[in-house]
């Protein structure tokens, strides 16, 4: 036997394992075959089209099947293949085929649709058995018969943040997310516990957008208003509740059949309920409280326009303009005013809010705002320059109270010229009256 050295004898042991490994991996694992059946919904009233579904795993049906039902139950149309793609948590991705049919509860009454036979790849399989209700008049669906998520719609109401000061307004959102597979025919009107709160009416004007949640496609409809709290400790906002009208698309045809086949569906009503949220109202601090601080809340930018007169005198008016923009709650900013009155005569300012765009004033109020006011001063002696205008408001995210200040502005006063004082000379003396007749 011819010597082997022991470094060709470990090569050859790592070739022979990398070459099982190899085989191994190379030989198909076959994977088990699953059939289940489904029924959307699991209660209906007589007559209302339901989807009796049967999902083959890892397979298809061999075989036509041959559906037993109740006599109580029709079947209102022929199969419908199909295919889904299945993600599980793992994030393995696998392929189910899918079988349909629409059918239907012809009286009232409890019923069992027996577990169907399924030919795949030459062997035989049974569903589960599937129970159904059909409901009397009078009756409604408890919410377990319409617990499917992709036939479900959804809202919640989202805040930018849960602790806020009191007098402070931010956003609030509301969500409806319907699934693509539901046709969205009306949308109700937004009702809110508004116990503790201020909150804006919700228009119906949203923004749409989409999403994938647990692999379900939805629809998402974002309303937005404005929430102010009114008292201080912890409160919850919501439930959001709203009514709507949404149609279940039961039956669909098969892509590229040649008969193309007539989708049918079922509108019913659905009230969205929304989540509680629990938020910490924060009282206003009281250290370094400004004297002059009006109850304004929130982030703000000051903007003064003025030109005066540069020939102007003693008692000549002023106009000044002052802009306030940001957000936050509007109705109590008051006018800026002078820091130094002293010999200056003032008038109270005029206030312009923003122009009027035919927007609903509930998204005006979540967007940032713009306030002008403009004022008239005089003043009453010779003076260097107007004083600077002061603006206080206490700001939530730096949590602290805040001073504007406008810059001074330099003025040129020209003196008043003296006025004219008669002299003794100028004055004529006085005619003598005529002496009366004797």
């Amino acid at each position: 036997m011819p010597h082997v050295s022991p470094f060709f004898r470990r090569l050859i042991g790592h070739l022979s394992l990398g070459l099982i490994l190899s085989l191994l991996a190379a030989s198909p694992v076959s994977a088990e075959v699953r059939v289940e059946a489904s029924i959307t919904p699991t209660q209906a009233r007589p007559n209302q089209l339901l989807e009796y579904k049967i999902t083959v795993h890892e397979g298809r049906a061999d075989r036509h099947i041959n559906l037993r039902l109740p006599l109580q139950v029709g079947q209102n149309s022929a199969v419908v293949t199909g295919q889904e793609i299945i993600r599980s948590s793992s994030g393995i991705t696998t392929s189910a085929a899918t079988y349909s049919w629409g059918l239907a509860g012809q009286e009232p009454g409890e019923f069992v649709i027996a577990p169907q036979e399924v030919w795949v790849n030459g062997e035989r399989h049974e569903t589960n058995e599937i129970r159904l209700k059909v409901l009397q008049g009078g009756e409604t669906p408890t919410p377990e018969a319409t617990s499917d998520p992709a036939m479900q719609p959804l809202m919640q109401l989202r805040l930018e943040k849960t602790q806020i000061y009191l007098g402070e307004v931010i956003p609030i959102y509301a969500e409806l997310h319907v699934p693509r597979a539901l046709i969205l025919r009306r949308i109700g009107l937004i009702e809110i516990n508004k116990d503790n709160f201020a909150i804006q009416r919700f228009p119906q004007q949203n923004e749409q957008s989409q999403d994938v949640v647990n692999g379900i496609g939805y629809n998402i409809y974002t309303f937005r208003s404005t929430l102010a709290p009114m008292r201080v400790g912890q409160a919850t906002v919501g439930p959001a509740s709203m009514e709507l009208l949404v149609e279940e698309m039961l039956n669909r045809p098969r892509p590229g059949s040649p008969f193309g086949g007539f989708p049918f569906g079922e509108p019913r009503k659905e009230d969205v309920r929304t989540q509680t949220i629990t938020v910490q109202v924060l009282d206003l601090p009281t250290a370094g409280k400004p004297a002059n601080f009006s109850g304004a809340v929130g982030d703000f930018t000051l903007r003064t326009l003025s030109n005066p007169d540069p020939d102007m005198q003693i008692g000549s008016p002023i106009t000044l303009e002052f802009t306030i923009e940001g957000s936050g709650n509007f109705d109590a900013i008051t006018a800026p005013t002078l820091t130094d009155p002293t010999g200056w005569k003032t008038y109270p300012a005029r206030r312009f809010g923003i122009a009027q765009t035919g927007m609903d004033p509930a998204l005006i109020a979540a967007l940032p705002q713009t306030v002008t006011y403009t004022t008239v001063i005089v003043p009453e002696s010779h003076q260097e320059q107007v004083p600077p205008f002061a603006f206080t408001f206490f700001s939530p995210s730096k949590k602290q109270y805040v001073t504007l200040q406008s810059d001074p502005i330099p003025l040129q006063m020209r003196e008043t010229p003296p006025a004219a004082t008669p002299t003794a000379a100028s004055t004529p003396l006085p005619t003598p009256l005529p002496l009366p007749p004797p």
